[in-house]
């Protein structure tokens, strides 16, 4: 289960321009701060590199919700005025998580492989070889070489009906 709150002091903003970071954060903390454009005290404002937005966090609980009902904003970035969204920023925890460990049938773990020639030609040879019935193979399905870990991973296609209920 995962459970979440809107956070009374945090909100996100998205929408925004592709330019410096460390301006980007300075100019929206400017803006946000301002009490004409509803803003308060910011604590904290924080870049969010996977989502390109930013997390602006308040010292007070109040300026947040203001904020996010006005929902677009006109912020001066690039010497232009840009509309950028304030939503809320939600605060989550996964409870109840269970883990379990399973064994995939089709799935073989290969270890201690010498790194003797070409990465492109070992992975051929490997494949090759591990599609053989005589080698107890079968057609691969998909296969992964790995020579920093020296590991090979190589998924089989044909799972009997027995294997794949086990998945």
């Amino acid at each position: 289960e995962i459970d979440s709150e809107v956070c009374p002091r945090r909100i996100l903003v998205s929408n925004l321009p592709k330019m410096n970071t460390e301006i980007l954060l300075n100019k929206l903390e400017i803006h946000f701060s301002k009490t004409k454009n509803e803003g308060g005290e910011v604590d904290l404002c924080e870049y969010l590199p996977d989502s390109g937005t930013v997390v602006i966090v308040f010292l007070k609980e109040n300026v947040a919700k203001r904020l996010v009902e006005m929902e677009f904003h006109e912020v001066m970035l690039n010497q232009t005025k840009h509309k950028v969204r304030v939503t809320p920023f939600l605060n989550g925890k996964i409870t109840n998580l269970e883990t379990k460990m399973s064994m995939c049938p089709r799935t073989v773990l290969l270890t201690g492989i010498p790194d003797i020639m070409e990465q492109e030609t070992l992975q051929d040879l490997l494949e090759i070889h591990f599609q053989k019935n005589g080698n107890s193979g079968g057609e691969i399905e998909s296969f992964l070489y790995n020579p920093l870990g020296q590991n090979i991973l190589a998924l089989f296609g044909n799972a009997s009906k027995e294997e794949r209920d086990e998945e």
